[in-house]
């Protein structure tokens, strides 16, 4: 190696001592400088060279200093010197060697200078490894700031200043946000202050710094310490803390032991020392003295735990009287800060108070059947203590029975009474019932738990024994044995089965019935008696016995059954001749010469032993043709068939079957005893081929339903041939061999094929056709194929029609002369009876054998108006006559199902082949009533909850956008358009129609009419509900039965089952017969003699006439074993329930016809016919029917129901209109106590319904409790509202009554709507409907009645799945159980709070994510806060984390959709699409609009225009509406008589004269008022804050109208109708007009703008001149902040919040102020303004709370007592303060200006001429004010503005109540003005008042200030005004003031200020109140 460089020097290095050699010799670089790395050896550093001139002696080279212990070596020949060792920079830098060179005696000197060269092997270092420093926590000064530097040293100099420092945390990632490090000082920086304590500080932070040199790394831990400041307040680890000490324990008994934490570090100082104390403690009554104590200090003592220890105080606490204590615990640390903790104290309970039954003696009423060892009933206790160890027993011998009970302990301080053997009701002795005496003792100590009488009570004990059914009927004959001819005549007694039933005593009532299934041919009949008849004829011949079943069913619920039976033997009789028992089929070969045809033998269905058979006779009827004589011989020989006889049969000469193919043959045939008859025998001419075939043609017509598969046969191919027996002999093929690709045909059969993949149309197809036995080939056959595919949706509509008079064949065989076949015939007339095109949609290729003979089945489908099957059974005689073909039946209720896949080709599809035409349709499943027991719900319905079912955030992908939609078939009803919007078909429905596809719900009918709905679906169990409104007191309400019989009844089987629902005497009287016996339900006043049937035990008082012309309810229901008829839900009591047994095993009401509604449309059937026992009455309904329901499904019942004589609609049974008071659309007539009102809609609210209910958002936690004025009736709850959400659970509104023990609560369960009723010693009820999703987001209205413990709920429309009911309760009682509802405390909307002490503690079934709207409990609206807190009869006392209306924010901001779709906002969710009223083109593959005025939405001539998104319609004027639907007017023109007439004329005039007298008068005083301010310029600002006040007569009658001066920016308001109560202050709200008069003009007249008006804390977040519209004191709670919102703040602040609601104009009110006076000025008129506030309530004293701050005056305020105040110009307004009716003390009207108070200057003045003002609305009476003030001359007189206000119906009046006292509720009115000179002295008001109570005025400052003064009299409320002494006297005294004269007062000559109008304010008081009160200001 050699040395990295070299450098040759040419001065020396440094000065050294010259070193001289000698000779010539010298060195060629006498002085090198060689640089070296450190750490390399060895290495070659250079080469020295010497030479001398003068010697040739060899140099040697030698060190001569510099060697340094052999780090360097030279060559002694070379010169070559060497590093020998590694060197050290850091040690040292440089060498300098000295090398000799001798060259004999010569020498010379080399210096060599080695540079060491440094590299990076040394790391850095740090002075220390842990560097401290200390940091001030919460030190935010100069940040960021350098707070340590850190300093690292490395050896190796070119590293210096090259080091690089970095700092990281133990695993922290708030390292970097808190502390930085400079990278090349080390400077560690503070970026943010610090926290110290707990949890998120920490004490000190461990950092890790590290400096670099790019090699090496050298760490130091850095320790920062946080030094605490007192910056935490002791908490305690839970707010409510509970302890719990013992009763009567001693003074200094410790309670607990509180411990607080304090963050703070503890070694600081004091921060952390905490010291307790009781902030809040309990005081005794009694002494005074406080309960509990506290240890101050904190320390750990020995079996002590930190903390402070409560201790009592006082000794001997009592639980019973108190059981809890809450106190406040005060934790403070050494800084001063505090914390506290609510600590609940209960008081363990100790034995010390003796138990007590709560009466003293006790009446239980027990079921004879209670189970042994059951709780019976309930003997509660009182005893005040809680750890009681009850101990119960009965008495022995205190009474009869007292061995057969025994009662044990139970919960909530009860004996539970048990019954420990068999009660029997039917026993004698206990009948009577029992009466014993039981104990009770609470002492543990058995030995003496009966002597100590102190722990020992006892009670009597009543035991009622009830009669249960627990006994089957006893029959005194079960089983009867009798032998009957089969020709005994009908109604024949057969036997007799008498039961009696031991329950009820023996009294019980049996009902008979016959066990269907025993007699399935119903040939036996069973009357009221046990007494069995025959019904049918008997036939021996059919069943030779009869094993009858007599079931006797008792009236139970359940029913008890008890079976006899009748074995009946048939005798013979000789009733039937013989008949041909064989050949069954004969045959004679064609062309055959004569020959033996056939033996034919007969037989006999009689009895043969008893002479009723052989032998028998045989002979060939006279009647038969000579043709049949001359071809066939008939001979009998009497030995053949064993001696029975037999006929030979022989044919007489060759046959032609061409002829005919068959011969008939009448044969008369005898019995041994005579009897005879005609037979017919067929004898079939076998055929031969003998003809040739010809050419034909032959059509075929395919009828198939979309999406059939499979192959489908047509038939065989025809060609026209005499012989149809020879198929064998011929082969088919394809013309010319070209095969159809969609046809296969059978070569030998001759039989064609269609393939699944043709598509309609014609096809053509020929065929080749040949014969080999006649040797003819390729005859020529065509085939024309029509193909036709129907849609699924025809197969709903197809009705089955049974023909008798055609085959299927012959059906389809056009008849000569005629064109058509039989089949089109019959289509044609059933077309125009429809009016609408027929579809054969299947025809049965085999016909059906019945009893009627031959059958054929086809299958017809249309669409008319009204449903095909019932015009077709209605027109069934018409159609026959028409067609020629005999309609025998039509199937009503049967539906099509198609085939299963799996079932064979051929079984897919009939085949009809007459030759020359076929038909071939497909096969269906039928199924008959109704379809299913299941409610069909309409397509729109379906489509909609499909969508539910769909996630709300699931993205769709293009095909699922374009789902299709179709409105074909069209399924809106009554005329409705439908819509095809992109989600799916909608209806748009006419006026008087509803639901989703336009449901017509009522129909009036005239009294001769009928209509006809669906059938009655066979369910096992049914309900029909039906309302009506009738005068009739007998007729039809419903039937379904069967039609009248025919001439022969026995000709068919008779239809049994019928329902008739009637009325009979104005009672409901019911029919019911389900195969079995019919069931006879009916009241007392209306039931017949007893016959076949089952009555009800009548109730005591029976029901009142339905037929009344009132609107009732009827409800039948069967299933269960039961039948039962329920009126009006039991509302009105009396026999409301009707109820029957029904036998165990009764089916469904099988009736194959229409339910007929309100009348026949034939004559009713004779009831002796059926076995009915009642006939049917004749008489048709006349009135009006609604809401007709089966099973949860709404009946339709418009213009689509097939009618006579009935319309529909009930307009002329509407009691609102009839009263003059017609109902809007958005609002219904129902009937109150009252008489007819309005009912809005759910949704709707005002008078006028006509406004749109504000709902309220829920989110978390959130909930309100409602307190209600009066109770709800307690037999029946109604639950409304309307809600939208996506949340699958929670609460919605919930009613308990006291302590929770009952409740109605309606709930979302897993998205379904759910109510749940839970009442005492009653199974918890719920009742969902299951099959309905709703929570999509969408507004839906939900109701839910409870009668008793009946439940009913339906939501929106209410049909098919969005109703449900409960089953009907067993007994009456069920009907009429009471909820008595909590009205402080009971009413909970959205989720149940639950509170641990004052806490909040959780909110159980939370409503999270909803909105609400229009909440009703039983008719009565809850108001929602924070818009409206109470309302008339409600009030919210409470609520959290709930918001005003219900926007969403926009959910798409970040979201993206695939193209082309895109976000659509769906209310707090999103999804992709296209858009409202969009949808995507499969053509384009965009989103376009959809113009849904292609489907003409418009009604009544309106014209459509289409939006984007949406349409509008442009109405006629007769016309109005959303989509012209409504009619504009709906008021009648009312008749009036001449005598009404006149009446109204005279009256007219009189308020004509009325009006002309007031104008005058008002004309004069504007007049006079406009003298005496003539030199005045007046700033007037209107205060209108309340209207429409209680009238009051006006003193000497006359009325004043007060002109008001109008703000051109108010908004229109309406007169005063409710209170509604924004939070703490009243609002009113106002409509149009009231009592006739209109409230204000058009463009309206709003309230003044006044300043902002707000207590400081909202002025100092608000700011001055904040629009009084954005008050937030408004509520009790901060904008933006959920807070319980607690009733009674800021009341201050009434008046002025009753002016916001027409204020909406953003502006400042001081610049809307100047903008209104501006248009407001009136420089030479007097413009008085006025402020009216309605306040509820009164004084009933003359005390009053006067102003306590004294009024501030100038210095010319006179001794007399009248303050004198100069105000700025433009200060016009006046506040009127008040409380409201709810707080608990009342307080007179008070008016503060400028927040001026005066307690001592209080002035009471009056009008010289006029006297005081009287208050009617904003009419000041002829007492008016003056230019002159004289406090002496008042005219006063008391206006009472009192009103009763009724309580809601169904409500009770409450004697708590204020509203449905005996008292009348008032309405003090007042009235205030304000005009002042404009020069009045400024007095320097504040601008801004400091009390909520206050109003400020900002006065003007462009007006000039004058030095007159302004004259004001402080009001002083509750002063009377004394008449005499005002007429008497210029001045007055009251309580020992003097008011001087006002107009005496010094006022400054010429000011103006005198004769300006001061204010007066008038109070009205409670007609207990005394006078009225006037004051002046």
């Amino acid at each position: 190696m050699w040395a990295k460089s070299m450098i040759t020097v040419s001065r020396p290095w440094c000065t050294v001592t010259q070193v001289v050699g000698r000779g010539s010799l010298s060195f060629s670089q006498p002085r090198v400088e060689v640089f070296v790395q450190e750490n390399t050896a060895p290495l070659h550093l250079l080469t020295l060279h010497a030479a001398s001139n003068t010697s040739t002696t060899g140099v040697m080279y030698s060190l001569a200093g510099g060697g340094v212990g052999g780090l360097f070596r030279v060559d002694a020949r070379t010169g070559h010197l060497t590093l020998t060792a590694p060197l050290d920079y850091e040690t040292r830098s440089q060498y300098e060697v000295l090398v000799v060179g001798e060259a004999g005696e010569e020498r010379a000197y080399g210096r060599v200078l080695i540079r060491v060269e440094d590299i990076n092997d040394m790391p850095p270092t740090f002075s220390r490894p842990m560097f401290e420093t200390q940091i001030t926590e919460e030190d935010d000064r100069h940040l960021p700031k350098a707070i340590l530097q850190v300093v690292a040293e490395d050896a190796d100099e070119s590293d210096e200043g090259r080091l690089v420092y970095t700092l990281v945390g133990d695993d922290d990632p708030d390292t970097n946000t808190t502390f930085s490090i400079s990278p090349s000082t080390g400077h560690i920086h503070l970026l943010r202050p610090l926290d110290r304590d707990a949890p998120s500080g920490r004490a000190r932070w461990k950092l890790w710094v590290t400096a670099t040199d790019g090699v090496h790394n050298a760490h130091a831990q850095v320790h920062v310490n946080v030094k605490d400041i007192n910056d935490n307040a002791p908490f305690f680890p839970h707010d409510v803390i509970d302890a719990t000490v013992l009763e009567n324990a001693a003074a200094g008994t410790e309670v607990t032991r509180v411990e607080a934490t304090d963050h703070d570090d503890p070694q600081e100082s004091t921060n952390a020392a905490i010291t307790y104390s009781v902030d809040k403690n309990v005081i005794d009554e009694q002494s005074g003295r406080p309960i509990f104590s506290i240890d101050a200090m904190t320390g750990r003592g020995e079996g002590e735990g930190e903390g402070g220890g409560i201790r009592t105080a006082l000794c001997c606490l009592d639980r019973e009287q108190t059981p809890s204590f809450v106190i406040q615990v005060v934790a403070s640390d050494g800084g001063g800060l505090k914390g506290t903790g609510t600590v609940v104290v209960s008081l363990g309970d100790e034995n010390d108070a003796s138990p007590k039954f709560t009466r003293r003696e006790w009446q239980v009423t027990v079921r004879e059947t209670a189970p042994p060892n059951t709780s019976l009933a309930f003997l509660t206790l009182h005893d005040p203590d809680t750890t009681n160890h009850f101990t119960f027993r009965v008495v022995a011998g205190s009474g009869y029975g007292w061995e057969r009970f025994a009662v044990v302990a139970a919960r909530n301080y009860s004996g539970a009474l048990h019954a420990i053997r068999t009660l029997d009701y039917e026993d004698h002795a206990q009948r009577p019932g029992f009466k014993f005496k039981v104990q009770v003792s609470d002492k543990e100590d058995e030995k003496r738990r009966w002597e100590d009488e102190k722990h020992l009570d006892d009670t009597w004990v009543r035991v009622i024994l009830e009669d249960d059914n627990d006994n089957d009927p006893h029959l005194t004959t079960t089983l009867v044995n009798l032998t009957l001819a089969e020709n005994t005549p009908l109604g024949h007694s057969l036997a007799t089965f008498t039961a009696t039933d031991q329950d009820e005593g023996g009294d019980g009532e049996i009902h008979y019935v016959i066990d269907p299934s025993s007699d399935p041919g119903r040939r036996f009949a069973v009357d009221s008696e046990g007494r069995v008849r025959l019904r049918r004829v008997l036939d021996r011949e059919a069943a030779a016995s009869h094993t009858v079943r007599v079931l006797t069913v008792d009236g139970g619920d359940p029913a008890r059954t008890a079976t006899a039976t009748l074995l009946l033997t048939v005798t013979d009789v000789n009733d039937n001749a013989p008949h041909v028992a064989g050949p069954a089929v004969m045959h004679v070969p064609e062309n055959s010469g004569p020959r033996h045809v056939a033996d034919i033998t007969l037989d006999d269905a009689d009895d043969w032993t008893l002479g009723h058979g052989p032998p028998f006779t045989i002979t060939l009827a006279h009647s038969a043709t000579p043709k049949i004589k001359q071809d066939f011989a008939v001979d009998f020989d009497a030995r053949g068939d064993e001696g029975r006889g037999v006929a030979v049969v022989t044919s007489l000469r060759a046959l032609d079957r061409e002829e005919a193919p068959v011969r008939l043959l009448p044969l008369v045939v005898g019995d041994a005893q005579g009897l005879s008859a005609t037979v017919t025998v067929t004898v079939t001419v076998a055929d031969k081929n003998d003809n040739f075939m010809a050419p034909a043609a032959k059509t075929i017509a395919v009828t198939r339903i979309t999406g059939q598969a499979g192959v489908v046969p047509l038939g065989r191919v025809y060609v026209e041939d005499a012989d149809d027996w020879d198929a064998d002999e011929k082969t088919w093929a394809w013309r010319n061999r070209n095969q159809h690709s969609l046809f296969t045909l059978d070569p030998y059969t001759g039989h064609l094929a269609m393939s699944t993949h043709a598509s309609d149309g014609t096809y053509f197809l020929q065929f080749w056709v040949s014969d080999a036995a006649q040797g003819q080939v390729d005859v020529l056959a065509n085939v024309t194929v029509q193909v036709n595919t129907l849609s699924h949706e025809v197969i709903p509509w197809a009705v089955p029609v049974t023909l008798t008079s055609h085959s299927p064949q012959h059906l389809i065989t056009h008849r000569q002369g005629v064109g058509r076949s039989p089949l089109e015939a019959l289509v044609e007339s059933v077309e125009s009876i429809a009016g609408a095109e027929v579809v054969v949609v299947s025809l049965e290729g085999q016909s059906m054998t019945t009893p009627r003979g031959a059958e054929t089945q086809v299958w017809l489908a249309a669409r008319p108006r009204q449903p095909l099957d019932q015009l077709l059974l209605l027109h069934r005689q018409q159609v026959s006559s028409e067609s020629g073909v005999e309609v025998s039946d039509v199937g009503v209720g049967v539906c099509l199902t198609q085939p299963h896949h799996e079932q064979r080709e051929g079984s897919r599809a009939w085949v009809v082949d007459a030759n020359t035409t076929a038909v071939v349709t497909p096969r269906f499943h039928t199924m008959t009533s109704g379809c299913s027991c299941h409610i069909r719900q309409p397509q729109i319905l379906q489509e909609q909850q499909r969508q539910v079912t769909e996630s709300a955030a699931y993205q769709p992908n293009v095909a699922a956008v374009t789902h299709p939609s179709s409105c074909q078939p069209n399924p809106c009803l009554n005329g409705g358009r439908c819509i095809a919007n992109p989600r799916g078909p909608s209806c748009v429905c006419p006026q008087g129609t509803s639901g989703s596809i336009c449901k017509q719900l009522s129909r009036h009918f005239a009294g001769y009419g009928w209509a006809w709905v669906p059938s009655v679906p066979t369910c096992s169990h049914v309900h029909i509900t039906l309302e009506f409104q009738t005068s009739c007191s007998t007729c039809l309400l419903l039937y379904a039965g069967p039609e009248p019989t025919s001439s022969h009844p026995a000709a068919r089987f008779l239809q049994e089952d019928v329902l008739s629902v009637e009325l009979r005497d104005g009672q409901p009287w019911v029919m019911l017969d389900l195969g079995t016996s019919p069931v006879l339900l009916a009241p007392s006043a209306t039931r017949h003699k007893k016959s076949a049937s089952q009555v009800t035990s009548p109730p005591p008082h029976q029901t009142s006439s339905l037929a009344d012309g009132r609107w009732h309810r009827l409800d039948v229901i069967w299933g269960q074993q039961k039948a039962e008829v329920i009126t009006d839900t039991c509302e009105g009591g009396g026999e409301c329930r009707l109820t029957a047994s029904l036998p165990p095993g009764v089916g469904g009401l099988r009736v194959a016809a229409p339910l007929q509604v309100g009348g026949l449309a034939h004559s009713p059937p004779h009831h002796l016919d059926h076995g009915w026992p009642a006939a049917v009455t004749h008489a048709a309904f006349r009135g009006c029917m609604r809401n007709l329901r089966i099973n949860g499904e709404l009946q339709d019942l418009g213009r689509e129901v097939l009618s006579h004589n009935s319309s529909p609609g009930c307009r002329n049974h509407d009691h609102c209109l009839a009263a003059g008071r017609p109902c809007s659309s958005h609002s219904r007539c129902i009937t109150s106590q009252g008489g007819p009102v309005c009912e809005c809609d759910l949704g709707w609210s005002g008078d006028a319904c006509d406004q749109k209910a504000q709902p309220s958002s829920f989110s978390r936690s959130s909930y309100i409790k409602m307190a209600l004025s009066t109770s709800p009736p307690p037999n029946t709850t109604s639950l409304q509202l309307r809600f939208r959400t996506w949340e699958e659970s929670g609460q919605l509104l919930s009613v308990t009554s006291h302590h929770g023990r009952d409740q109605l609560t309606l709930q979302l369960v897993d998205g379904h709507m759910c109510v749940q009723l839970m009442l005492q010693h009653l199974p918890d009820t719920q009742l969902c409907l299951s099959r309905a999703h709703l929570n999509d987001g969408k507004w839906h209205s939900v109701k839910a009645n409870r009668y008793g413990e009946w439940l009913e709920m339906m939501v929106d429309e209410g049909d098919g799945p969005l109703y449900n009911t409960t089953p009907t309760p067993s007994s009456l009682l069920g009907w009429t159980l009471p909820l008595m509802v909590d009205r402080h405390e009971g009413v909970h909307v959205g989720g149940s709070p639950e509170y641990v002490g004052v806490s909040l503690h959780t909110v159980h079934n939370d409503f999270r994510d909803g909105c609400l709207g229009d909440l009703r409990v039983s008719g009565v609206s809850l108001p929602l806060p924070p818009l409206l807190n109470s309302s008339t009869w409600a009030q919210a006392t409470m609520f959290t984390n709930v918001h005003a209306t219900c926007l969403a924010p926009p959910v798409c901001a970040n979201v993206s959709c695939s193209e082309p779709l895109t976000c659509v906002d769906v209310w707090r969710r999103h999804e992709c699409g296209c858009g409202e009223g969009a949808a995507l083109m499969r053509e384009t593959g965009t989103c376009r609009d959809v113009n849904e005025c292609l489907w003409s939405p418009c009604f009544n001539g309106g014209t459509c225009i289409n939006r984007e998104p949406g349409y509008l319609c442009l109405c006629t004027k007769s016309f109005t509406g959303e989509h012209c639907e409504v009619t504009a007017s709906r008021y009648t023109s009312l008749t009036l008589s001449f005598s009404a007439l006149v009446i109204v004329l005279i009256l007219s005039v009189m308020i004509l004269a009325m009006v002309l007298g007031v104008y005058i008068l008002y004309q004069r005083r504007r007049r006079r008022m406009r003298k005496s301010v003539k030199a005045a310029e007046e700033f007037t600002v209107s205060a209108k804050i309340s209207q429409e006040l209680e009238n009051v007569d006006i003193p000497g009658g006359e009325n004043t109208d007060l002109k008001v001066a109008c703000s051109k920016m108010g908004h229109r308001q309406s007169s005063v109708t409710k209170d509604t109560k924004l939070t703490a202050v009243d609002v009113l709200r106002r409509d149009k007009s009231d009592d006739g008069k209109e409230a204000a003009p058009e463009s309206g007249c709003g309230c003044p703008h006044l300043p902002s008006l707000d207590d400081l804390r909202y002025y100092a977040y608000e700011g001055d001149g904040s629009s009084p519209g954005s008050l937030s004191s408004c509520c009790s709670g901060v904008d933006g902040v959920d807070e319980v919102r607690l009733l009674g703040g800021f009341q201050d602040v009434a008046a002025l919040l009753n002016c916001l609601v027409g204020q909406q104009n953003t502006q400042s009110p001081l610049r809307q102020h100047s903008q209104a006076t501006t248009t407001q000025q009136m420089p030479d008129t007097l413009s008085t303004s006025v402020a009216t506030v309605n306040v509820n309530g009164c004084k009933h004293e003359n005390k009053s709370s006067s102003p306590s701050k004294k009024l501030k005056s100038n210095s010319g305020e006179s001794e007399d007592g009248v303050a004198t105040v100069t105000y700025e110009a433009g200060i016009q307004s006046a506040l009127i303060y008040r409380k409201w009716n709810s707080l608990p003390r009342s307080r007179a009207p008070k008016i503060f200006v400028n927040n001026l108070h005066d307690y001592t200057r209080d002035a009471v003045g009056c009008s010289v001429d006029r006297g005081c003002y009287s208050l009617r609305r904003n009419i000041i009476s002829s007492a008016a004010v003056t230019d002159t003030l004289l406090p002496g001359t008042c005219y006063s007189k008391t206006h009472t503005c009192c009103t009763k206000i009724p309580p809601p119906m169904g409500f009770e009046e409450n004697s708590l109540s204020v509203l449905s006292s005996g008292r009348d509720t008032c309405q003090a009115c007042n009235v205030a003005t304000l005009l002042c000179d404009d020069k009045c002295k400024n007095l320097q008001v504040p601008r801004r008042s400091r009390s909520t109570s206050t109003v400020s005025y900002i006065a003007s400052r462009d007006k000039a200030l004058g030095s007159c003064s302004c004259s004001v009299v402080q009001p002083l409320p509750g002063v009377p005004c004394s008449q005499p002494s005002c007429e008497q006297q210029r001045t007055s005294s009251y309580s020992g003031l003097q008011l001087a004269d006002a107009s005496s007062a010094g006022q400054s000559p010429g000011c103006p200020c005198t004769n300006t109008q001061i204010s007066v304010i008038s109070t009205k008081t409670h007609k207990g109140c005394g006078s009225d009160k006037l004051f002046l200001l």
